[in-house]
């Protein structure tokens, strides 16, 4: 790591983060509060079908294409009301963390890859519902719910596999079979010479592989 880099982060622990903060907690709370969505948007299906499961991957597609879009074109491009994603991702999160650098040095720095709580506010509910209400109204109340669930699912298990990519080698997650193809795909991404056009999926590349966006 060169020392302006060091410096950055130095700086960003000192005197932006809070010194309450703590990234174990952060990770947690996140899954724990995906599970409870979870658990509770399952106690309102009513209707028991295992046709209505086939819509899993159907569900599944849209949230990953909903996350190529989000990062592609809110998180990498200086939009007029989202100016604040655009900072916080391309600017910070992609200064505190370089190709060549890519990994936390502490649960300090899950700051820099964890969403915030009114990131996934506006991810699942502000983004997500409409989709969720409109798959309902076309389909069935009980297939909106299930899409949910996967959204919310699909959130829960970004969040763990962002995570994962910003790790050392040497951590023992990367004894789960494709964690290093992900991270490896990832950290391609924070290449500055490639981040605005490649590898914009962080879960599966299944869209940037439909939208010719893929390089590994």
């Amino acid at each position: 790591m060169d020392q302006e880099l060091k410096k950055l982060r130095d700086d960003y622990r000192k005197n932006i983060l809070p010194s309450s903060y703590s990234g174990a907690l952060h990770l947690i709370l996140s899954i724990l509060g995906a599970l409870g969505l979870i658990v509770l948007a399952s106690t309102q299906i009513k209707r028991r079908s295992y046709g209505d499961l086939l819509f899993i991957p159907i569900a599944f597609l849209i949230a990953n294409v909903v996350e190529y879009l989000a990062h592609r074109f809110l998180l990498h491009r200086p939009i007029k009301y989202f100016m604040v994603a655009f900072k916080e991702h391309t600017i910070l999160h992609h200064s505190f963390f370089t190709h060549d650098a890519i990994e936390i040095e502490t649960s300090k720095d899950f700051h820099r890859v964890l969403f915030s709580p009114s990131a996934v506010f506006f991810f699942i509910f502000i983004i997500g519902t409409p989709i969720f209400l409109m798959i309902a109204h076309f389909t069935h109340p009980s297939i909106g719910w299930i899409s949910f669930i996967v959204g919310v699912s699909y959130y829960m298990f970004y969040e763990m596999v962002h995570t994962i990519c910003h790790l050392h080698d040497h951590h023992w997650a990367f004894k789960i079979p494709g964690a290093r193809f992900l991270k490896r795909f990832h950290q391609s991404h924070h290449n500055p010479k490639l981040m605005q056009q490649y590898n914009f999926n962080v879960l599966l590349p299944v869209s940037d592989w439909l939208f010719r966006t893929y390089k590994n």
